[in-house]
């Protein structure tokens, strides 16, 4: 179970008010740097660049509350968490075919417009990937519980 709540409507900070990033962290580095280098190994070079340019400017939308929620839309929260929401971003290829990248992040209700990056991670499409999708969302609740309950 998480170790707090987050707020309502599920991604409210990332598609309407706003809010500052915060990161999951391994060894003093954020987790996001550390996964966006692994997957960027998998992909070509151009596609890595783009990646990484859509994250960044997709966090930049989400600090200022300006992203879609939705089924099919940027946000979605995660069903198989309780406080877990999906980023999107587009198909791109990887080593083994297309592969979709995700941003687990999460809002928690009690940290004022908090955005807690905890995730990034590719999967497959279609039914292969549901299973992965689930896995990763899962672990990225393990992380921010941690860091929720860490010390500053």
């Amino acid at each position: 179970m998480s170790a707090f709540e987050i707020v309502r409507p599920f991604g409210d900070r990332a598609t309407r008010t706003g809010g500052s990033w915060a990161y999951c962290q391994v060894d003093g580095r954020r987790h996001l740097d550390v996964e966006l280098e692994a997957i960027g190994r998998e992909m070509a070079k151009a596609d890595a660049i783009m990646l990484g340019a859509e994250l960044e400017e997709k966090m930049a939308r989400a600090a200022r509350g300006a992203l879609r929620y939705g089924e099919r839309a940027d946000v979605q929260h995660m069903a198989c968490t309780r406080s877990i929401l999906e980023l999107r971003f587009r198909t791109r290829r990887g080593s083994g075919g297309a592969r979709l990248t995700r941003l687990y992040f999460t809002e928690p209700a009690h940290l004022d417009r908090a955005l807690i990056s905890a995730l990034l991670a590719s999967k497959q499409p279609g039914r292969a990937g549901l299973k992965a999708q689930d896995k990763q969302a899962k672990s990225a609740q393990r992380r921010v519980d941690a860091h929720v309950r860490s010390p500053a």
